[in-house]
């Protein structure tokens, strides 16, 4: 689901995580955190570990995909908030 409280127009960082194991992206909270103390930019978080979850070739090729879906997300983010 996706989550749009308040769009600002300003820089954008884009954290992009497939981690597979116990620590499942508890690095990415806080990761988000320190970035947004230094910056005033808004920070998108894409999980995508059922994209990872597959044999390499397929998950190299998700890479792919996923970058086209965050161009993607990005772009209807500016055409609709800008």
């Amino acid at each position: 689901m996706l989550l749009v409280h308040k769009i600002v127009v300003r820089t954008g960082v884009v954290i992009s995580f497939q981690l597979i194991g116990s620590d499942l992206a508890k690095w990415v909270p806080e990761v988000t955190e320190e970035i947004l103390k230094a910056e005033d930019v808004n920070v998108i978080q894409i999980d995508w570990v059922k994209g990872a979850r597959v044999a390499y070739d397929n998950a190299a090729a998700n890479t792919r995909v996923v970058g086209a879906q965050v161009a993607y997300l990005i772009k209807m983010l500016m055409v609709s908030y800008s």
